[in-house]
């Protein structure tokens, strides 16, 4: 996890704010906490180091589009606040943006707090809901749900063995890989394009000492990667739903 690419010593007014931005939530449902009521020149450079320039966002880019319209709606909110000077850094950040376009990918950052620790999940993610075909290539507001109550509830899955049917790009996976003390772990899906995202997940997640096997050719095998880290052994497999019917018919 790359939490150390993260300030720790932040205010938590900007820390959820920080939180939301890095997963995307939407502009209009992002929870400000009077940040407009303290919008000093300086609370405004710290917001701006903590968001579109901190280090892990300018490797690991969220979509350009969304952080253009943060911007702008941080422009607009300071506008109207009387006494109030924007802090040339905005404006910086927003004229830097703009020259820019959405490659094919993008990633989101999740937040957590892990055993005490503030850790990031980072993720890469289809531009579009639907891309390839699929819903799969983007993760859900559910998951994340779902990836909270795991955490509350790690005992559950203290050395089990998990199997998880449809794990899409991998948020609750890998919440669940590096939290939760698990024996093994089973991530599966059955479209090539989310399969080979979510393989690219896992090993940027797991970033360092572990032993992998990677099986590149997804059409030809059913176990794609597996990971060996410490106590914990992670897998990646194709399962196509058609094949586990016929199976069972047979």
């Amino acid at each position: 996890l790359l939490g150390a690419m993260l300030n720790e010593y932040i205010d938590e007014q900007v820390r959820s704010i920080q939180k939301q931005f890095l997963c995307c939530v939407s502009i209009k449902n992002i929870s400000w906490n009077n940040f407009f009521a303290y919008a000093t020149w300086n609370r405004q450079q710290v917001l701006i180091a903590n968001t579109v320039d901190l280090d892990i966002v300018k490797r690991y880019p969220i979509k350009i589009s969304y952080q253009v319209a943060f911007l702008k709606y941080l422009i607009d909110r300071l506008e109207r606040l009387e006494d109030t000077e924007i802090n040339d850094c905005i404006y910086d950040a927003l004229g830097q943006l703009v020259s820019l376009t959405d490659a094919g990918k993008c990633y989101k950052h999740y937040y957590f707090n892990f055993n005490g620790k503030n850790k990031v999940i980072i993720l890469e993610e289809a531009l579009s809901i639907i891309s390839e075909g699929t819903t799969g290539l983007c993760s859900w507001q559910a998951s994340l749900a779902l990836s909270e109550w795991c955490l509350r509830n790690r005992e559950l899955f203290k050395n089990k063995t998990v199997l998880e049917l449809g794990a899409g790009v991998g948020l609750t996976g890998l919440v669940i890989s590096l939290n939760c003390d698990p024996k093994t772990y089973y991530f599966t899906d059955c479209h090539s394009v989310v399969l080979e995202t979510l393989c690219k997940n896992i090993r940027l997640n797991f970033r360092n000492n572990f032993d992998s096997k990677l099986n590149s050719d997804i059409s030809a095998s059913e176990l794609l990667l597996k990971i060996n880290v410490e106590n914990l052994c992670v897998n990646v497999v194709n399962l196509p739903w058609e094949s586990v019917k016929t199976q069972t018919d047979k």
